[in-house]
């Protein structure tokens, strides 16, 4: 039985469409799982926030306690998380390369000079 050009193009863009139905479907269950672990990753971050705000801030036993010590303990707490949350990255940030600007050997007032008749 011979199979003719068009037929074998067809079957030839059958067997890509499912390769890249394959493909699509290995890629979002790894987004899937990536997500995941970043919910947790956020999950675990919220806790302990959580905690070392209770830490850091006493509980209030009466309703005069000042502005400022609220505002020292929220800061302590805030202190204590950042560091807890930095120690629980997976990965260090890539730093960004320094950004150079091109120096000329000339000034702007010998630019000027270029063109003009009296020099």
């Amino acid at each position: 039985m011979h199979r003719t050009l068009s037929e074998k193009l067809q079957a030839i863009l059958q067997d890509g469409m499912a390769v890249i139905g394959r493909h699509r479907e290995s890629i979002a269950a790894r987004w899937n799982e990536k997500l995941g672990k970043l919910k947790k990753k956020q999950h675990i971050a919220a806790h302990s926030l959580e905690a070392a705000i209770e830490s850091a801030c006493p509980p209030r036993t009466n309703q005069a306690a000042s502005g400022s010590q609220s505002a020292d303990c929220l800061g302590q707490a805030k202190n204590r998380s950042t560091l807890w949350i930095g120690k629980a990255s997976a990965r260090p940030r890539p730093r960004e390369a320094p950004v150079t600007t091109a120096t000329f050997p000339f000034s702007s007032s010998a630019h000027d000079d270029i063109g003009d008749p009296s020099v």
